[in-house]
């Protein structure tokens, strides 16, 4: 086979590869763009659930204080006016509740009824709110209120009567703007879509807001013929079957209400920037393609050409720099250019047709050139001038010349012998050795991505390992520094470790901090640095070595949380409670903004122990856990402290808020039915000791825990399964007795 041929062949084999290896880098970056398009969801729909359980958390608490404080007797003038300052000061400071309704039983007209602002007119709004059943909380269809300007939800639920049947019910109505103004603020572009449905599938919320949309069941969607029968959150690709736009969609059943919420990107907008890049990389492999091709043609023409060399070989030899001497099997020199006649000083009498290469070692021998030479190269012309274990040496030649000489054996026997003029080269090479022990030190910590830098601490060397940590070309990196592309949180650490190479402070560090990569990510690294002096000792610059620490890091993560957790309960321990304290009573300083402190002791608890074991007594503590993970809000903060003692903080909650979280706990896990045979009760109790932080009085943290504790011991001390609170500077002076 011809040399074209397989010049061709090879061309047409290496762009299959080439184009083959574009498509799969190009599939391989859509499915990676379509990742992160549905962890965008994923992250979107779980702060969505979070604001939506929060806020619904919320309005559930007023319904509750609601019926507690009014009760089955609405008439009643004194509780009608405690219920109503009691709801001014609970919807102070939040604009999603509107309104709030006591319904009759049997007409369902409205008994009480409270209008923080006074700016809607329920009119008729109130029909059917009412849930179905005691206890039961139930959401109604959107309504508009009597002007047509405002949509509202309601939500309600029964108080409970003395005789057993269904009593009146509590209604507030929850502004749908509140949650638009949030959707609003998360970016699902164009054609993304965030939905909040009611669980029998009705739209209660969408953005992007259209009012026709507003209450229409949407109950034989995909969602809830498909999806939401299989599992309680996902995600899915689908055709909206308005539009017919692709969508990448999350969704996610409200944590404890019967909500659904959705967040959807269409997936145009998703791969938009992908499909253009698709496009040039595929142009980048044609491209290349075209490349290589001329590459082929551009082989054969040099083969083709490679007669027309051969016949001017002899002229190239001629004129070269380097001597070059050839001989045969024979012993015969076949050729002996003329740069090898003056380096090694043959006259040209000498080197005529047919001479013998050891005549020319003869004759170097007769003048005196391998006088002084090391006994390695005197051996080797005594045996003739050829050895298989000395191919290359050096020479240095009587008048000082250095000499590289390099031996080729032919197949056929014979050899061809190069002689070259490295005289300036080690010259150049001895002036250059002062610099040798900086990139020594390159080449001793070369594991990691190798980084060498000035005094500036500008980037002067990468190496290559930097395509694999940060994503870039080692060139794209020279000339930057490190603080470029640190993270803001580690900038102000690492610069001050430069600082101190930079100045001489220190002679070495190690730092931890996040560098973006080029995807935009971001990595956790470690890099030691290394400080270079110059020849006076005087600071140079740095060496640094760089390592991914990213899983080293996690594992760290996940160990301290760990650290966090009681193993009994899953709460904090009190390591975790302490440090969550301490940052809300400094939030509370900043910001002006209350929040309570509980601390619970389970009643008789030893005496539970001592009866039932301590097995029985593990799961007692299991069980109150539970009762106060299902009383909490979401953004309050539980923790076993030790033994059978709990705490909870309560972010942004006055005392009067405090007070009723913790009675209604005190009420749960009474009512919790666990029975404790040595209790005065009968069943498991707790008593509860109360104190809250008030922003006009700033109590330092270690008072708020001393009041707490004083106020539990008073509960324990008046007969237990009560709340008792106090102000941190007075002794106990309120109780609340089960």
């Amino acid at each position: 086979m011809s040399p074209q041929i397989l010049v061709v062949l090879g061309v047409a084999l290496a762009s299959c590869v080439l184009l083959a290896l574009a498509i799969a880098a190009t599939w391989q970056a859509g499915d990676q763009v379509m990742a992160a398009a549905r962890a965008r969801t994923q992250s979107m729909v779980y702060t969505l659930n979070q604001h939506t359980a929060r806020t619904m958390d919320s309005v559930d608490m007023l319904l509750r204080a609601v019926a507690k404080e009014l009760g089955p007797d609405p008439q009643d003038a004194v509780k009608r006016s405690s219920v109503t300052a009691l709801l001014a000061e609970l919807t102070r400071n939040q604009s999603y509740v509107r309104a709030i309704q006591v319904l009759e039983r049997d007409t369902g007209a409205a008994i009480f009824e409270f209008i923080p602002g006074r700016d809607i007119d329920l009119g008729a709004a109130a029909a059917d709110q009412a849930p179905r059943s005691e206890g039961g909380l139930h959401i109604g269809k959107p309504v508009q209120d009597a002007s047509g300007t405002t949509w509202l939800v309601p939500v309600s639920r029964r108080i409970k009567a003395r005789d057993g049947i269904p009593g009146n019910a509590v209604v507030a109505y929850v502004a749908l703007d509140a949650f638009q103004r949030f959707y609003e603020d998360i970016d699902v572009g164009q054609e993304g879509a965030i939905v909040l449905f009611s669980a029998d599938g009705t739209i209660l919320v969408r953005r992007p807001f259209d009012p026709a949309n507003i209450g229409r069941d949407a109950s034989g969607a995909a969602l809830f013929r498909n999806q939401l029968p299989v599992a309680p959150s996902g995600t899915y690709e689908a055709a909206t079957a308005s539009d017919g736009i692709v969508r990448v969609v999350s969704y996610r059943r409200v944590d404890g209400w019967p909500l659904v919420i959705v967040a959807a990107l269409a997936k145009s907008e998703v791969t938009a920037a992908w499909r253009e890049d698709a496009l040039r990389d595929l142009g980048i492999a044609l491209a290349a393609m075209l490349a290589i091709t001329i590459f082929g043609v551009g082989f054969v023409r040099i083969h083709n050409a490679r007669a027309r060399t051969e016949r001017v070989l002899r002229a190239t030899l001629e004129h070269m720099d380097q001597g070059l001497l050839m001989f045969d099997a024979d012993d015969t020199v076949r050729v002996c250019n003329r740069r090898a006649m003056e380096l090694l000083d043959l006259p040209p009498s000498l080197v005529q047709a047919n001479v013998r290469f050891s005549d020319l070692l003869a004759h170097q021998r007769r003048s005196g050139e391998f006088e002084g030479a090391d006994p390695s190269v005197q051996q080797l012309v005594h045996i003739g001038g050829l050895s298989p274990d000395l191919a290359t040496y050096e020479r240095r030649r009587p008048n000082g010349t250095i000499l590289e000489i390099r031996t080729v054996d032919l197949p056929g026997g014979g050899a061809v012998r190069t002689f070259t003029d490295i005289t300036a080269r080690r010259a150049a090479e001895e002036a250059a050795r002062a610099g040798e022990a900086r990139y020594r030190l390159l080449a001793e910590n070369a594991s990691d991505m190798i980084v060498q830098a000035g005094r500036d601490t500008v980037r002067r060397y990468v190496s290559p390992s930097a395509r694999d940590l940060l994503g870039y070309e080692p060139e794209e990196l020279i000339g930057t520094r490190p603080t470029d592309g640190v993270h803001p949180d580690e900038a102000e650490g690492l610069s001050r470790v430069l600082d101190d190479l930079s100045t001489g402070r220190t002679p070495m560090a190690v730092s931890r901090q996040r560098f973006r990569r080029k995807d935009g990510s971001w990595v956790w690294t470690e890099a030691t640095f290394r400080l270079v002096q110059n020849a006076a000792g005087e600071p140079d610059g740095y060496v640094a070595s760089v390592r991914d620490i990213t899983e080293r890091r996690a594992l760290e993560e996940q160990l301290l949380e760990l650290a966090r957790t009681d193993a009994l309960t899953g709460l904090h321990n009190r390591r975790a409670f302490e440090e969550c304290l301490d940052q809300e009573w400094r939030r509370a300083l900043r910001h002006g903004t209350p929040f309570g402190l509980l601390t619970l002791d389970v009643d008789f608890f030893k005496q539970f122990n001592d009866h039932f074991g301590h097995a029985a007594g593990d799961e007692c503590l299991r069980q109150v856990a539970s009762v106060l993970r299902l009383n909490r809000r979401s953004s309050d903060v539980v923790a076993r402290v030790g033994g059978e003692e709990f705490t909870l903080l309560l972010p942004e909650t006055d005392a009067k808020g405090a007070r009723f979280v913790a009675e209604a706990i005190r009420s749960a896990l009474e009512a919790a039915g666990m029975a404790h045979p040595k209790s005065t009760y009968g069943v498991v109790t707790a008593s509860i000791g109360l104190a809250a932080f008030d922003p006009q009085h700033p109590q330092d943290v270690r008072d708020l825990l001393r009041a707490s504790d004083e106020a539990l011991y008073a509960a324990k001390r008046t007969g237990r399964n009560k709340v008792v609170w106090t102000d941190p500077d007075k002794e106990p002076a309120t109780s609340a007795a089960a």
